[in-house]
C-alpha cells in the first residue's frame, strides 16, 4: 500500500515533465520555480505525525486498560445487556420497533439470548 503517494507521485512527475518540455521547447518558465508553488507542502500531515510521536506508548495504554475504572467502562460499552431490567416488556417492544412498525425484537427473545 502506497497511502496516496503514488498517486501524487504521477500527478506531479507529469506535471513536471510538462513544464521541463514548456521550458525547453517554448522558452516557458523554469519548471522548479513553478513546482515549488503547486507540490504540496503536507504540513497538516507532519503535525499529525508529530502529534502522533508525542502520544503514550502502547504499553500505557496496556496499563490503563487494567485498572478498574477502565475494565467498568470497557464491560459497559463491549458487554452491556441489550434490554433494561427495569423496563416493562410492552415498554421494551415499544423501544425496539422500527419506523414501519414491526418488531425487531421480542421480549422473550432477548430473554432467550
Amino acid at each position: 500500500l502506497t497511502a496516496g503517494g503514488i498517486q501524487l507521485a504521477f500527478r506531479h512527475g507529469r506535471r513536471a515533465g510538462q513544464l521541463a518540455a514548456d521550458y525547453l521547447l517554448r522558452h516557458g518558465p523554469r519548471p522548479d520555480l513553478v513546482l515549488e508553488r503547486e507540490l504540496p507542502n503536507f504540513t497538516t500531515k507532519r503535525l499529525l505525525r508529530r502529534a502522533l510521536d508525542l502520544a503514550p506508548p502502547n504499553w500505557m495504554y496496556d496499563l490503563a486498560l487494567t485498572t478498574a475504572p477502565m475494565q467498568a467502562f470497557a464491560r459497559r460499552i463491549y458487554f452491556a445487556n441489550r434490554y433494561s431490567r427495569d423496563l416493562s416488556p410492552e415498554e421494551f417492544e415499544a423501544r425496539v420497533r422500527t419506523g414501519t412498525g414491526e418488531d425487531v425484537v421480542t421480549f422473550e427473545a432477548a430473554r432467550q439470548k
